[in-house]
């Protein structure tokens, strides 16, 4: 899998792509993701990201802070199948303003399962043909990976985010947590 267009597409632009550090999905995403410059994994004090790739930053006592951490600082989330977890992940940053963009060719909660929300299932943004290319199985990866980037660069349009927020989040405890880099 090569995920390296998204690194080519979104460097400089102040654009971070943020994990939790866990094995699995994340690591792969990561992993593939360019140089790992753009990735930034949030995790538990005194624990390290189960791979070395990108920037680690503690982001809370407990798994729980952090997850929590997790899904408010993101704008867009993309979800690889899953269970009724993720789905209701995918509900709460729905509320709160942000973008998901379910991979439904993976299955789970992704491909509508669990009350998945159905406003993420069939953005209005995204072109019909290109939504339903993402959510082929029968589409090669290397075409469905080009059409995700395409779709994220659509999803950033939309939501103005061609250029980094003015004032970014610092870590100052807005979530009631604080960031710290692990060296």
């Amino acid at each position: 899998m090569d995920l390296s267009e998204l690194h080519e597409r979104f460097a400089g632009e102040g654009i971070l792509f943020i994990t939790c550090g866990q094995p699995g999905i994340q690591e792969v995403f990561a992993k593939h993701c360019g140089d790992g410059s753009l990735i930034r994994n949030l995790l538990v004090a005194g624990e390290s990201a189960h791979f070395r790739v990108g920037q680690d930053l503690l982001a809370g006592r407990d798994a729980e802070q952090v997850k929590n951490l997790f899904l408010e600082v993101g704008d867009v989330y993309i979800t690889v199948e899953g269970g009724p977890g993720v789905a209701q992940d995918a509900r709460k940053v729905l509320a709160r303003g942000a973008t998901v963009l379910p991979l439904k060719r993976t299955g789970g909660a992704s491909a509508g399962k669990f009350d998945f929300p159905e406003k993420a299932l069939a953005p209005s943004f995204v072109p019909e043909e290109q939504w339903a290319r993402l959510g082929r199985s029968t589409t090669p990866l290397q075409e469905a990976a080009k059409t995700a980037v395409e779709v994220m660069v659509t999803i950033f349009e939309v939501r103005d985010m061609s250029r980094p927020p003015e004032n970014t989040w610092d870590g100052d405890g807005r979530f009631g947590y604080s960031l710290e880099l692990k060296e």
